[in-house]
């Protein structure tokens, strides 16, 4: 099974390095121009040629229209959306919502822009396109669309029980899903609370001159990482759930959504904290409180 990921590389390339990745460990080969070999043909008809090769589309649209073959008016991905589309192959849309970051500076004219967001309008109206805010959780939405790719051939008489545990296995990897989007959201919203949080207090301490509000950041800051930390390691122990999930091939198969037996396999809950991601953050948040009480102690003393 190949599948063509279709992306710009401005702004995505990254991500759909990630993504192919991903499809790699489920068994499935990625095409993608970041593997193009030198070719006589024109680069537009080489893209043709190479989606066309492929069993399916992943398309995958951000915020930038992205670079246009010569002479053609539409981008290198809307192109290669065209050719599957007339090719009749199954497609995969996944649109990165407003909370993806995208670099100011990839800011494109206002005629491409008023192109990206056609196709970004063609691809929610014309198919069930799904939205992500980060790279894990495009990689989760992407192993949940491509999963019938990954179903296994059966006899005929078994096809009956084969649908039951197909509709079964959906549900469960879409719940699974579900619970980590819900662990990496809590996480981001932890973040942004913690930094308002202590940014209040410290403009309460200044407004009030007193010096013993500041200590009193310290405790939604260490609060604040100590869940951070919580949802992180659930978010770990759930994804492990899920990769053993989707690989339960059996019609016969508990598709369990018990993750509890996963988390002697993760970091505890204080090695988590301590990751390299939570502890540059919130250390750096209590760093700053820190300094801003030496400071603050330094001009009312």
């Amino acid at each position: 099974m190949k599948l063509f990921v279709s992306s710009t590389t401005k702004d995505l390339e990254e991500v759909r390095k990630r993504v192919c990745e991903q499809l790699l460990q489920l068994d499935i080969q990625p095409v993608s121009m970041d593997w193009y070999a030198a070719d006589g043909n024109s680069p537009k008809l080489f893209d043709e040629n190479k989606v066309k090769e492929c069993d399916a589309l992943v398309i995958i649209a951000g915020h930038f229209y992205g670079s246009s073959p010569p002479g053609e008016m539409k981008s290198f991905t809307e192109l290669e959306y065209d050719v599957a589309m007339a090719s009749g192959k199954p497609l995969y849309p996944f649109l990165a919502s407003d909370m993806f970051p995208t670099l100011a500076s990839l800011r494109e004219d206002d005629t491409r822009h008023k192109k990206l967001q056609a196709f970004r309008s063609r691809l929610g109206q014309d198919h069930v396109a799904r939205y992500f805010d980060n790279v894990d959780q495009l990689k989760a939405e992407v192993a949940v669309a491509v999963f019938h790719t990954l179903r296994p051939r059966v006899s005929h008489h078994n096809q009956p029980q084969e649908k039951d545990a197909t509709r079964h296995l959906e549900f469960t990897l879409g719940s699974i899903l579900d619970v980590i989007n819900r662990m990496a959201s809590n996480s981001f919203r932890l973040k942004s609370w913690s930094i308002l949080a202590v940014t209040g207090l410290f403009g309460l301490a200044v407004f009030a001159e007193k010096l013993q509000i500041f200590f009193l950041a310290y405790l939604p800051a260490i609060a604040f990482w100590v869940l951070d930390g919580y949802f992180l390691r659930q978010e770990r122990v759930y994804r492990m759930l899920y990769d053993a999930v989707r690989r339960q091939t059996s019609p016969d198969s508990d598709f369990s959504m018990n993750a509890a037996v996963y988390k002697d396999q993760v970091d505890s809950w204080l090695g988590t904290c301590l990751s390299n991601t939570l502890l540059i953050f919130h250390g750096m948040i209590l760093a700053v409180i820190v300094g801003a009480t030496i400071i603050m102690f330094a001009l009312t003393s």
